[in-house]
């Protein structure tokens, strides 16, 4: 069973090394192109970042799938 998590903690980061998500041990990718003033600070110096709803798209090349799909439809 997992539970959600509401915020995420940062160690600072630096030139020479990156962020790191304190709970996860990881470090944070593509750090340097965060655009938030907030978050940048949190970023540099450490800290806490509370979460929201995130959204996500992923696109696929189908098209033999709506190719098979037209045949199908063009026979009936």
């Amino acid at each position: 069973m997992s539970t959600e998590i509401s915020e995420d903690r940062v160690s600072a980061g630096n030139h020479s090394s990156p962020p790191t998500l304190t709970d996860l041990g990881v470090p944070v990718a593509n750090w340097e192109m965060v655009t938030g003033e907030d978050v940048k600070k949190v970023m540099r110096e450490g800290g806490v970042l509370k979460r929201s709803t995130r959204y996500s798209l992923t696109c696929r090349d189908v098209e033999r799938v709506s190719n098979a799909s037209t045949k199908s439809f063009m026979r009936r």
